[in-house]
């Protein structure tokens, strides 16, 4: 299902679910102007067209004892370490990076890392990071004051969009 083939209602509840995925079915019927059976259908069938990925509950990074979070940017040795699926394997199970992304420009992968202190991220980049093969170079900015953090899409932007009759464009 592609967003463009929400409807209204469905793109109020995903407005309301991202701000408060803990929200009862009887506030979310409320919103929705839906019975609760109804209501309940709709969230089911978002799940499994994939719209909702998954719920979570979003913890405090500092107040977790992680006090250090960067961006990395990876290279690789393409020539002699073709992309293969079992590099990408060796990034997702490093706990530490917590996003990873193929990116074009000076870098071939963008990770969001965190670590407790400097030296926790300093062993993981010497130790860890730079052994992996086929890893080139590394660069890395720590991040010092975060002064935005969402995981909102702006669905209402989309929405206004759509009933002006441009189809989210």
């Amino acid at each position: 299902m592609h967003s463009s083939k929400l409807d209204e209602i469905d793109r109020r509840i995903l407005i309301h679910l991202q701000r408060d995925a803990r929200a009862t079915l009887v506030k979310l019927s409320k919103i929705a102007y839906l019975s609760s059976p109804q209501c309940y259908r709709r969230i089911k069938r978002l799940e499994q067209n994939g719209i909702i990925k998954r719920c979570v509950a979003l913890l405090d990074r500092e107040k977790m004892g992680f006090g250090v979070m960067a961006s990395v940017g990876l290279t690789r040795d393409k020539e002699h370490s073709p992309a293969t699926p079992s590099f990408d394997t060796l990034l997702n199970r490093l706990p530490e990076v917590l996003e990873c992304y193929t990116v074009t420009g000076d870098f071939d992968y963008l990770l969001k890392v965190v670590a407790k202190d400097l030296k926790e991220f300093n062993v993981f980049l010497n130790e860890r990071l730079l052994k992996i093969p086929g890893v080139v170079s590394i660069r890395s900015a720590i991040c010092l004051e975060e002064i935005k953090y969402s995981t909102v899409l702006p669905i209402d932007l989309q929405t206004r969009r759509a009933q002006k009759g441009d189809g989210g464009k």
